[in-house]
């Protein structure tokens, strides 16, 4: 799989586990301030608007940095919320020319595992996921390049749910 390929797959399951990342954030007041740089770096980067790699760099090692500083604690949320950690860890790996594939097969293995996690249920939200990664794989094709195309951000940004069910946008009444 091409570093893009990952960075993009990464890129979206960051972007759409960010919710349980914030709800944890606000519960335990974290300061995610590290995390919510590397995200913009990364999705400016992918754009094409981030031209400093450098730069890039920079707020990759400062993530890392403050990542390893984390407490973890043994819950469901917080499993989550390392999850969103290390795809964003994988996508911005992957911009620099470092992730592997099965870096991120092992994101996949770990979502996979965690959608079955009483009390989700877990084959509704793995078949979920699956779609949209054909969604994705139609939208960018089999080796997507710098900047990826403006429909993956439009189709991203539309999406339902997390990939753990929850929503990510209000109802209308």
């Amino acid at each position: 799989m091409q570093p893009y390929a990952i960075a993009a797959r990464a890129f979206t399951l960051t972007q759409l586990c960010w919710p349980h990342l914030l709800m944890l954030a606000e519960h335990r007041e974290l300061d995610i301030h590290p995390a919510t740089k590397l995200l913009n770096k990364t999705n400016s980067w992918l754009r094409g608007e981030l031209k400093s790699e450098a730069n890039l760099q920079r707020f990759f090692d400062d993530f890392a940095d403050w990542r390893e500083q984390l407490e973890q604690h043994d819950s469901l949320a917080d499993d989550i919320a390392d999850l969103t950690l290390s795809s964003l860890f994988c996508a911005a790996e992957a911009c620099l020319g470092g992730a592997s594939e099965e870096d991120w097969q092992l994101l996949q293995q770990w979502l996979q595992q965690l959608q079955q996690t009483s009390p989700l249920e877990g084959e509704p939200l793995h078949a979920y996921w699956n779609e949209l990664m054909s969604e994705q794989d139609e939208l960018l094709g089999e080796e997507p390049q710098k900047p990826l195309a403006k429909a993956y951000f439009h189709w991203l940004a539309q999406q339902p749910a997390t990939p753990f069910g929850a929503a990510l946008h209000e109802a209308d009444d």
